[in-house]
Protein backbone atom coordinates (compact mmCIF):
# COMPACT_ATOMS: atom_id res chain seq x y z
CA UNK A 1 0.00 0.00 0.00
CA UNK A 2 1.43 3.46 -0.67
CA UNK A 3 1.10 6.22 1.60
CA UNK A 4 -0.58 9.39 -0.18
CA UNK A 5 1.11 11.58 2.55
CA UNK A 6 4.71 12.20 1.91
CA UNK A 7 7.77 13.81 3.84
CA UNK A 8 8.20 16.51 1.53
CA UNK A 9 4.15 17.78 1.80
CA UNK A 10 4.92 19.39 5.23
CA UNK A 11 6.17 23.13 4.91
CA UNK A 12 6.92 22.30 8.78
CA UNK A 13 8.13 19.48 10.60
CA UNK A 14 7.75 18.15 13.75
CA UNK A 15 11.83 17.46 15.05
CA UNK A 16 11.98 14.45 16.81
CA UNK A 17 13.26 16.59 19.81
CA UNK A 18 9.74 18.18 19.63
CA UNK A 19 8.15 14.32 19.62
CA UNK A 20 9.65 14.55 22.95
CA UNK A 21 11.33 11.30 21.88
CA UNK A 22 7.52 9.41 21.95
CA UNK A 23 8.73 6.02 20.65
CA UNK A 24 10.74 5.27 23.57
CA UNK A 25 8.59 6.59 26.29
CA UNK A 26 5.37 4.28 24.92
CA UNK A 27 6.61 1.88 27.51
CA UNK A 28 6.80 4.63 30.04
CA UNK A 29 3.30 5.99 29.60
CA UNK A 30 2.00 4.00 32.77
CA UNK A 31 0.08 1.50 30.76
CA UNK A 32 2.23 -1.36 31.44
CA UNK A 33 1.08 -1.17 34.87
CA UNK A 34 -2.53 -2.27 33.52
CA UNK A 35 -4.05 -5.46 33.38
CA UNK A 36 -4.21 -6.90 29.72
CA UNK A 37 -5.69 -5.79 27.31
CA UNK A 38 -8.89 -7.87 27.07
CA UNK A 39 -11.96 -6.57 28.78
CA UNK A 40 -15.29 -6.63 28.72
CA UNK A 41 -15.45 -4.49 25.62
CA UNK A 42 -16.99 -6.89 22.71
CA UNK A 43 -14.35 -8.68 20.65
CA UNK A 44 -13.48 -7.98 17.38
CA UNK A 45 -15.70 -9.54 14.83
CA UNK A 46 -14.18 -13.08 12.27
CA UNK A 47 -14.00 -12.96 8.68
CA UNK A 48 -15.64 -15.84 7.36
CA UNK A 49 -15.43 -14.21 4.36
CA UNK A 50 -12.93 -11.73 2.58
CA UNK A 51 -13.34 -8.17 2.77
CA UNK A 52 -13.43 -6.18 0.05
CA UNK A 53 -14.23 -2.56 -1.18
CA UNK A 54 -14.90 0.62 1.31
CA UNK A 55 -15.30 -2.14 3.85
CA UNK A 56 -12.08 -2.30 4.19
CA UNK A 57 -11.62 1.10 5.83
CA UNK A 58 -13.21 0.37 9.01
CA UNK A 59 -11.57 -3.16 10.17
CA UNK A 60 -10.24 -2.94 13.44
CA UNK A 61 -6.93 -3.91 11.87
CA UNK A 62 -6.43 -0.39 10.24
CA UNK A 63 -5.75 0.73 13.55
CA UNK A 64 -2.28 -0.75 13.55
CA UNK A 65 -1.17 1.05 10.28
CA UNK A 66 -2.45 4.49 11.57
CA UNK A 67 -0.98 4.13 14.89
CA UNK A 68 3.02 2.93 13.60
CA UNK A 69 2.89 6.54 11.25
CA UNK A 70 1.77 8.48 14.91
CA UNK A 71 4.24 6.75 16.68
CA UNK A 72 7.19 7.03 13.91
CA UNK A 73 6.11 10.07 11.80
CA UNK A 74 7.55 13.62 11.87
CA UNK A 75 5.92 15.02 9.63
CA UNK A 76 2.93 17.18 10.45
CA UNK A 77 0.33 16.41 8.09
CA UNK A 78 0.67 12.81 8.04
CA UNK A 79 0.33 13.01 12.22
CA UNK A 80 -3.04 15.40 11.56
CA UNK A 81 -4.47 12.88 9.04
CA UNK A 82 -3.38 10.11 10.89
CA UNK A 83 -5.24 10.58 14.52
CA UNK A 84 -8.09 12.49 12.12
CA UNK A 85 -9.09 8.92 10.23
CA UNK A 86 -8.75 7.43 14.12
CA UNK A 87 -11.05 10.10 15.06
CA UNK A 88 -13.82 9.60 12.52
CA UNK A 89 -13.20 5.64 12.43
CA UNK A 90 -14.28 6.12 16.16
CA UNK A 91 -17.04 8.51 16.31
CA UNK A 92 -20.96 7.54 16.40
CA UNK A 93 -22.91 4.78 18.20
CA UNK A 94 -22.35 2.31 15.67
CA UNK A 95 -20.57 -1.41 15.96
CA UNK A 96 -17.38 -0.18 14.12
CA UNK A 97 -16.77 2.46 16.16
CA UNK A 98 -17.07 0.41 19.21
CA UNK A 99 -14.52 -1.90 17.24
CA UNK A 100 -12.21 0.46 16.46
CA UNK A 101 -12.09 1.99 20.20
CA UNK A 102 -11.35 -1.20 21.82
CA UNK A 103 -8.39 -1.64 18.91
CA UNK A 104 -6.73 1.21 19.07
CA UNK A 105 -6.51 0.18 23.22
CA UNK A 106 -5.24 -2.79 22.58
CA UNK A 107 -2.47 -2.06 20.45
CA UNK A 108 -1.69 -0.14 22.81
CA UNK A 109 -2.57 3.21 20.78
CA UNK A 110 -3.66 5.29 23.96
CA UNK A 111 -0.37 6.01 25.12
CA UNK A 112 0.85 7.17 21.32
CA UNK A 113 -2.18 9.46 21.38
CA UNK A 114 -1.28 10.84 24.71
CA UNK A 115 2.02 11.43 23.96
CA UNK A 116 1.07 13.26 21.19
CA UNK A 117 -0.45 16.07 23.04
CA UNK A 118 2.91 17.74 23.88
CA UNK A 119 3.57 18.60 20.50
CA UNK A 120 3.59 22.36 19.91
CA UNK A 121 1.84 22.17 16.76
CA UNK A 122 -1.78 23.23 17.14
CA UNK A 123 -3.88 21.26 14.18
CA UNK A 124 -2.01 17.94 15.16
CA UNK A 125 -3.13 18.51 18.93
CA UNK A 126 -6.70 19.44 18.07
CA UNK A 127 -6.91 16.41 15.83
CA UNK A 128 -5.13 14.04 18.73
CA UNK A 129 -7.52 15.68 21.26
CA UNK A 130 -10.80 14.94 19.41
CA UNK A 131 -9.47 10.96 18.60
CA UNK A 132 -9.06 10.97 22.47
CA UNK A 133 -12.68 12.10 23.12
CA UNK A 134 -14.11 9.35 20.55
CA UNK A 135 -11.79 6.68 22.17
CA UNK A 136 -13.34 7.78 25.93
CA UNK A 137 -16.94 6.91 24.54
CA UNK A 138 -15.76 3.64 25.45
CA UNK A 139 -15.52 2.93 29.42
CA UNK A 140 -12.02 1.15 29.76
CA UNK A 141 -10.29 3.90 27.96
CA UNK A 142 -12.21 6.47 29.57
CA UNK A 143 -10.67 5.23 32.59
CA UNK A 144 -7.05 5.12 31.02
CA UNK A 145 -7.11 8.22 29.32
CA UNK A 146 -8.62 9.95 32.10
CA UNK A 147 -5.63 8.42 34.66
CA UNK A 148 -2.72 8.63 32.25
CA UNK A 149 -3.82 11.77 29.95
CA UNK A 150 -5.64 14.56 31.77
CA UNK A 151 -2.82 16.41 33.20
CA UNK A 152 -1.61 16.58 29.95
CA UNK A 153 -5.13 17.74 28.39
CA UNK A 154 -5.50 20.50 31.48
CA UNK A 155 -2.28 22.02 30.87
CA UNK A 156 -3.07 22.83 27.14
CA UNK A 157 -5.96 25.24 28.41
CA UNK A 158 -5.33 28.86 29.34
CA UNK A 159 -4.48 29.29 32.99
CA UNK A 160 -7.01 32.22 32.77
CA UNK A 161 -9.71 33.89 31.04
CA UNK A 162 -7.61 36.67 29.56
CA UNK A 163 -4.27 35.17 29.28
CA UNK A 164 -3.04 34.11 25.37
CA UNK A 165 -3.22 30.62 24.24
CA UNK A 166 -0.32 28.68 22.15
CA UNK A 167 -3.24 27.24 20.72
CA UNK A 168 -6.13 28.20 18.45
CA UNK A 169 -9.90 28.32 20.01
CA UNK A 170 -11.24 25.30 17.81
CA UNK A 171 -8.55 23.28 19.87
CA UNK A 172 -9.27 24.63 22.84
CA UNK A 173 -12.73 23.88 22.33
CA UNK A 174 -11.48 20.23 21.24
CA UNK A 175 -9.38 19.44 24.74
CA UNK A 176 -12.51 21.19 26.49
CA UNK A 177 -14.42 18.63 25.03
CA UNK A 178 -12.45 15.56 25.47
CA UNK A 179 -12.61 16.84 29.30
CA UNK A 180 -15.94 17.06 29.25
CA UNK A 181 -16.23 12.81 27.85
CA UNK A 182 -13.47 12.22 30.46
CA UNK A 183 -15.45 13.40 33.75
CA UNK A 184 -19.05 12.15 32.87
CA UNK A 185 -20.55 9.50 34.59
CA UNK A 186 -16.71 9.09 36.20
CA UNK A 187 -15.98 10.46 39.76
CA UNK A 188 -12.33 9.18 39.45
CA UNK A 189 -11.74 11.53 36.63
CA UNK A 190 -13.38 14.13 38.00
CA UNK A 191 -11.00 14.22 41.03
CA UNK A 192 -8.29 13.56 38.49
CA UNK A 193 -9.20 17.08 37.12
CA UNK A 194 -8.93 18.82 40.30
CA UNK A 195 -5.84 16.80 40.85
CA UNK A 196 -4.22 18.24 37.93
CA UNK A 197 -5.75 21.83 38.91
CA UNK A 198 -7.88 21.43 35.88
CA UNK A 199 -10.78 23.45 37.82
CA UNK A 200 -9.41 26.64 37.86
CA UNK A 201 -8.61 26.88 34.28
CA UNK A 202 -12.00 25.27 33.22
CA UNK A 203 -14.18 27.77 35.67
CA UNK A 204 -12.39 31.00 34.35
CA UNK A 205 -13.10 29.60 30.29
CA UNK A 206 -16.87 29.28 32.10
CA UNK A 207 -17.17 33.03 32.81
CA UNK A 208 -14.85 34.07 29.67
CA UNK A 209 -17.59 35.20 27.53
CA UNK A 210 -15.84 38.34 26.60
CA UNK A 211 -13.34 36.33 25.58
CA UNK A 212 -14.27 33.27 23.54
CA UNK A 213 -17.53 31.83 21.76
CA UNK A 214 -20.44 30.89 23.49
CA UNK A 215 -19.89 27.07 22.45
CA UNK A 216 -16.72 27.06 24.05
CA UNK A 217 -18.11 29.28 26.76
CA UNK A 218 -20.82 26.52 27.10
CA UNK A 219 -18.50 23.22 27.24
CA UNK A 220 -16.85 24.48 30.21
CA UNK A 221 -19.76 24.89 32.23
CA UNK A 222 -21.21 21.82 31.35
CA UNK A 223 -18.36 20.43 32.66
CA UNK A 224 -18.66 22.66 35.73
CA UNK A 225 -21.83 21.22 35.81
CA UNK A 226 -20.84 17.71 36.53
CA UNK A 227 -18.03 18.49 38.38
CA UNK A 228 -21.21 20.05 40.98
CA UNK A 229 -22.28 17.00 41.61
CA UNK A 230 -19.42 15.38 43.07
CA UNK A 231 -18.79 16.55 46.67
CA UNK A 232 -15.15 16.40 46.86
CA UNK A 233 -14.88 19.31 43.67
CA UNK A 234 -17.96 21.19 44.45
CA UNK A 235 -15.81 23.19 47.14
CA UNK A 236 -13.13 23.71 44.61
CA UNK A 237 -15.74 25.37 42.17
CA UNK A 238 -16.97 27.57 44.54
CA UNK A 239 -13.57 28.82 45.55
CA UNK A 240 -13.02 29.85 42.06
CA UNK A 241 -16.46 31.64 41.85
CA UNK A 242 -18.44 29.13 39.90
CA UNK A 243 -22.15 28.93 41.04
CA UNK A 244 -24.71 26.71 39.27
CA UNK A 245 -27.41 29.06 40.11
CA UNK A 246 -25.56 31.49 37.40
CA UNK A 247 -25.52 28.93 35.17
CA UNK A 248 -28.36 28.47 32.52
CA UNK A 249 -29.43 24.67 31.87
CA UNK A 250 -30.78 25.54 28.72
CA UNK A 251 -27.02 26.54 27.35
CA UNK A 252 -25.84 22.68 27.76
CA UNK A 253 -24.12 21.39 25.19
CA UNK A 254 -25.45 18.12 23.05
CA UNK A 255 -23.17 14.74 23.93
CA UNK A 256 -22.62 12.78 21.22
CA UNK A 257 -21.39 9.13 20.50
CA UNK A 258 -18.55 10.35 18.32
CA UNK A 259 -17.10 13.76 17.28
CA UNK A 260 -16.26 13.26 13.29
CA UNK A 261 -13.63 15.40 11.64
CA UNK A 262 -14.64 19.02 11.01
CA UNK A 263 -18.22 18.77 13.21
CA UNK A 264 -16.41 20.20 16.14
CA UNK A 265 -16.94 24.35 15.52
CA UNK A 266 -15.68 26.92 17.77
CA UNK A 267 -19.11 28.93 17.58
Amino acid sequence: MKWIFSEKQSRKRTTYKERGRVSSQIDQCGFGDSPPWTDSVSSHPRHHDPVHGQAMLWQPEVTYSYLMLLKDSSNNMTLEAAAGALQNLSAANWKWSSFIRSAVRKERGLPILIELLQLPQDAVVRSVATALRNMAVDPRNKELIGKYGMRRLVFLLPSSRSQSSDFTVPTISSVLSSVLELVTRNVENALALKDADGIPRVAALAKSRQYYPIKLVQTANQICVTLNNVKDTRTSLKREGWNINDFQSSALVDQTDGVEAGDRKSG
